[in-house]
């Protein structure tokens, strides 16, 4: 750390060549040369040193006057103590220094201030560390400053960020002195070390992104630095990558303390913090309202300086008012974009570019545009047109970063005219006058009236280029924003409606003119052979993709449309599942509990599942199950009680019981407990070795899911065996009740979650297709699969004859079957094994059952993970090797993978 950054006493870091000395500089030299001088002569000698009126004589009058009151206050809290001691000799004497509650050893003295001094210590108890520790200097007795101390203590104390430094202890010495242990900051100022770094734009960029979120954290915890500038913020490089640290809280304001409480009050007119990295309304006399944003302001000089190498403009001359500068440069009438900037630095140029890796030409044509835009926005005169926290600036620079459009933009066209106006009042006024008396004023004013309206034209033309640019990003997140707020429940209601207000209001209202817009640049386009300018064939190009992208999304089976479906859904789904099937969930919640009537459960207690409705128990397998309203009608029974599936049929879930089972499959006899399980001759090395998992109750749903639920759902269906698509040598169309195919892995995981449900385990849904037995497949031994699962038979070598082995039977199904065509295992779960595979939520791993299991979901702990990870998928499909049709042959595929894969999700039992 470099303490001798306090906040009474800051060290600069130089000016450029040719920048004339700082306020701070001129302020600080005078103070120290007036209190030199009698009281009686104080006058004339500020008088003398400032022959204007001007705002730096006011300010070291106020701070004289701060200094005489301070002193008269001797003797306030630490009677005895003689005022004008050196502290820094008198710790270097002391040696050690005990506190409350620990006690240091002094190393050297690190930096001094108004108000404290900073050592460089070792702590020898409790514990031994290097500390930076702060102590209040011997006859610093004035209540201001004591209780400025006392903030930067409990400021610091109230944060806990990597970014910034750290309060370990706080307490007082044993004659009564305040102190407090911090972190020791063994680094570079920033700027220092990016330029000894020779950091380039893009990586001083990403350091400051950091520091956004270090102010931001401090922001949140309601605290204003009201000093932010490159001396107070550090660049530690002991680690593996360089880490700033925000330093020196000594000004720093509570931003929601009530003035009742505890809290430092500037004295009103009495200027507080750097004047070179100040904002506006900070300076001002009545600075009590200042927030957050002042905090902005600073960030965006120390960027513009981190940037250019100089701040915004140039401090003017030594013989005008310091504040009447600073305030033409805050108002923008001596400021110019950064990029302009650098381009009038002359010389000192090629070695300020020479430190970010470039040369002058190139790091104007790296600020120029959003960087450009970023700053200005930050160092706003009028605060409610900055960001509006240090994130926003943050995710800004983030934009940049990764290319995105920026949403700072240039000013409004009628801000920047009303600029232009103020800055050449006098040419307007005088324009006016010739007019009057002259006829060829005339052409004057005809003239600049052609010109205002082009700059109009311009503005205009620029805002629409960043409009659209703003637009296609919005539509990007709101599609990803939407895909969160799932599946539509009564807690996400106030969601939901937002992110529907966003849509409307937003980019929706805005596509008839992009519409007008794309049309009159395919106008121009087919009109004329001249090539097209760059801003017009960029536009082109954007909204040729954005306007189609929203009229999807706005079609009556777009997201717009899915996520009022949700809504509507959610208002309704309490009433719809539960409170208008109160009876039926009474019965279910009885039968289950019940372990006479269900024994399967165990005495199970369950409440109603918000989305379900019971729909009784299978008459085979005697376990309940349950429509899910959300993915389509209620499934009903036939007259022997069976469940038939139809078009607008939903998802039917089955409750299975929690339990034990022995997972996994292996040749040998002996490698697992006599009864568990019957030997597999085609197990494989990655289904072992056996292991015991328990599981906990879940829902799995009774069929693989159908191309007319997956179409409900997505509004499109790629399925090799798609509605109305007939097998060559067949005499049988594909159906909606065919289940769906051609699903990668992550579309899967995503209809899944749209519906609150999730791809199973591999746990789960071997746990669920084995049924309770121990055989290679649920039905016995694979080749006797006749009539239990569709796989590769005479009809599949009739549609398409490979060189492979094939079943001797006929089911008449050459590739997939309507789900429910075969007899179901012990759950009544059908097609388990073969018609489609179906996703697991699993990563794959040669050794995933040698992982221990974490939860009752039967999740794995695998210690490391492939950088380009397969997933799992078990069942196979209906191409299948029928001596292959085992429940634990195990297949690994990419994650883009679609070919035969489908989904069987599952849902978690609320208990």
């Amino acid at each position: 750390m470099d303490p001798t950054e306090s906040s009474s006493g800051s060290r600069r870091a130089p000016s450029w060549p040719g920048e004339p000395p700082s306020p701070e500089d001129r302020t600080e030299a005078v103070f120290h040369e007036a209190l030199r001088v009698p009281l009686d002569a104080r006058d004339a000698f500020l008088t003398r040193r400032f022959p204007d009126d001007s705002g730096l004589r006011r300010i070291v009058r106020e701070l004289l006057a701060e200094h005489d009151e301070a002193s008269d206050q001797e003797g306030f809290l630490f009677g005895g103590t003689v005022a004008g001691a050196s502290f820094a000799d008198s710790g270097a004497a002391l040696g050690e220094i005990t506190s409350t509650n620990a006690r240091y050893r002094i190393v050297e003295v690190l930096g001094e201030g108004g108000m404290g001094v900073v050592f460089l210590a070792e702590q020898i108890a409790p514990v031994q560390r290097r500390v930076a520790l702060k102590v209040v200097k011997l006859g610093v007795e004035a209540r201001a400053d004591l209780a400025r101390f006392a903030a930067e203590r409990q400021a610091l104390a109230l944060m806990n960020h990597p970014n910034i430094a750290r309060v370990y202890e706080a307490g007082a010495t044993r004659d009564g002195r305040l102190c407090f242990a911090m972190e020791y900051v063994s680094g570079r100022r920033l700027l220092e070390y990016c330029d000894e770094a020779r950091l380039s734009v893009r990586e001083r960029v990403s350091l400051f992104v950091t520091v956004c979120h270090a102010v931001q954290h401090a922001h949140q915890n309601g605290i204003i630095h009201r000093d932010l500038k490159p001396s107070n913020i550090l660049v530690q490089t002991d680690g593996t990558a360089p880490t700033p640290k925000l330093i020196d809280f000594g000004l720093a304001k509570f931003a929601h303390r009530t003035r009742s409480e505890h809290s430092v009050v500037t004295q009103k007119g009495l200027l507080i913090g750097s004047l070179d990295y100040m904002s506006p309304e900070q300076a001002r006399p009545d600075h009590v309202d200042v927030d957050t944003r002042t905090d902005i302001y600073s960030l965006g000089i120390v960027l513009h300086e981190l940037l250019t190498g100089v701040r915004p403009a140039p401090m003017t001359a030594a013989g005008a008012s310091a504040l009447d500068g600073l305030e033409r440069i805050w108002k923008r009438e001596d400021c110019v974009l950064a990029s302009r900037r650098v381009a009038t630095l002359g010389e000192p140029a090629t070695e300020l570019t020479r430190r970010r890796r470039t040369d002058p030409a190139g790091l104007t044509r790296q600020l120029r545009g959003d960087l450009d835009w970023i700053v200005a926005k930050a160092i706003e005169w009028d605060r409610v047109r900055r960001y509006a926290s240090a994130s926003e600036l943050a995710a800004d620079l983030d934009r940049h970063l990764q290319g995105e459009p920026v949403l700072a933009g240039p000013p409004g066209a009628r801000y920047r005219l009303g600029k232009l106006a103020r800055r050449h009042r006098g040419l307007i006024v005088a324009t006016a006058a010739i007019i009057v008396s002259l006829v060829g004023g005339l052409l004057a004013s005809t003239g600049l009236y052609l010109e205002n309206r082009r700059a109009v034209g311009l503005l205009q033309e620029e805002r629409g280029h960043v409009q659209i640019g703003a637009d296609a990003y919005q539509l990007e997140q709101l599609i990803r924003q939407a895909d969160r707020i799932v599946p539509g429940v009564p807690a996400q209601i106030p969601e939901l409606r937002a992110w529907i207000r966003t849509a409307e209001t937003g980019v929706l209202r805005r596509l008839p003119q992009h519409r007008a817009r794309l049309a009159t640049l395919r106008d121009l386009q087919a009109r004329t052979s001249r090539p097209p300018l760059e801003s017009d064939r960029r536009d082109a190009e954007v909204l040729a993709q954005l306007v189609p992208a929203l009229e999807r999304f706005a079609s009556r089976t777009g997201t717009l449309s899915d996520v009022r479906g949700r809504l509507a859904f959610a208002r309704e789904v309490q009433h719809a599942s539960i409170d208008s099937h109160r009876r039926a969930w009474d019965a279910a919640i009885a039968s289950i509990a019940n372990p006479i009537e269900c024994p399967q459960y165990h005495g199970l207690r369950i409440h109603p599942q918000l989305g379900l409705v019971p729909i009784g128990r299978d008459p085979e397998s005697g376990l309940w199950e349950f429509a899910h309203l959300q993915s389509g009608a209620p499934a009903v029974r036939d007259d022997r009680g069976r469940v038939r599936m139809t078009d607008a049929t939903g998802v039917v879930l089955v409750l299975i019981p929690g339990g034990r089972f022995v997972m996994g499959a292996t040749r040998e006899r002996g490698d697992f407990p006599a009864g568990a399980k019957s030997a597999d001759f085609g197990a494989r090395p990655d289904e072992s070795p056996l292991n015991e998992v328990a599981l906990d109750p879940f829902f799995v749903s009774k069929f693989e899911l159908t191309q007319s639920q997956w179409l409900r759902l997505t509004h499109e269906d790629h399925s090799e065996c798609a509605a109305g698509t007939r097998p060559a040598h067949m005499n049988y169309v594909h159906t909606l009740t065919h289940p769906v195919e051609r699903v990668n892995h992550a579309a899967a995981t995503r209809a899944a979650a749209l519906l609150g449900l999730r791809l199973p385990t591999e746990a789960q849904w071997e746990y669920a297709a084995s049924a309770g037995t121990t055989t290679p497949a649920f039905w016995g031994m694979p080749e006797a699969g006749s009539g239990f699962a569709n796989v590769a038979d005479s009809a599949s070598w009739r549609s398409y004859h490979r060189d492979w082995q094939y079943a001797r039977w006929d089911d008449g199904y050459a590739k997939s079957s309507p789900v429910g065509s075969y007899r179901p295992n012990r759950f009544g779960l059908h097609d388990v094994i073969g018609n489609v595979s179906e996703w697991c939520r699993d990563e794959y791993s040669e050794t995933a059952y040698a992982a221990p299991v974490v939860d009752g979901e039967g999740t794995r702990a695998i210690a490391e993970h492939d950088v380009y990870p397969c997933f799992v998928s078990r069942g196979s499909a209906w191409d299948i090797n029928p001596w292959r049709a085992r429940i634990a042959w195990r297949i690994f595929l990419p994650p883009f993978n679609e070919e035969r894969l489908g989904l069987r999700p599952i849902r978690k039992l609320e208990r």
